[in-house]
Parts: C-alpha cells; structure tokens; sequence
C-alpha cells in the first residue's frame, strides 16, 4: 500500500495472499455499514456509498478520520 500523509489509501501494490489474511469476526450489518474486528486490536467499519464504491475506516487509528476510499474493478 502507498498512502499520502493523511492516511488515505492512494494504492494497493501488493496482491492478496494468506500472509496477509485475517480471520474476520464480531461482525454487525446496520443498513449500509458492516462493522468487524481483523484481530483483537483491530476494528473497522465499513460503509456502502454506491453500488460501486464504499469506504473502509480503520477504528481507533489516525485515518479514522480519513477512511479509505474503495472501488470495485471490472
């Protein structure tokens, strides 16, 4: 990943693999957002913008306030 100095996400450059999986649980569907814990540490929120767009906001960190801006690809 490459992000600017506000903690947005500007690129992903590493493909997904095992090494960087983790075990989702203690997820909730309110409307549009689904929030879920990646670890014991980590939380995160996620919220549906459009069909083709949400947001990805890593709880409790310093881009919470700057959630990443996802996009689905064709």
């Amino acid at each position: 990943m490459r992000g600017g100095d506000d903690g947005d996400c500007a690129t992903v450059v590493d493909p997904p693999s095992e090494k960087h999986a983790l075990t989702v649980t203690d997820t909730k569907l309110s409307g549009s957002t689904l929030t879920f814990k990646g670890s014991k540490r980590m939380e995160f929120e996620m919220s549906v913008q459009t069909a083709d767009n949400a947001r990805l906001k890593f709880i409790g960190t310093a881009s919470e306030d700057n959630p990443w801006k996802l996009k689905r690809t064709k």
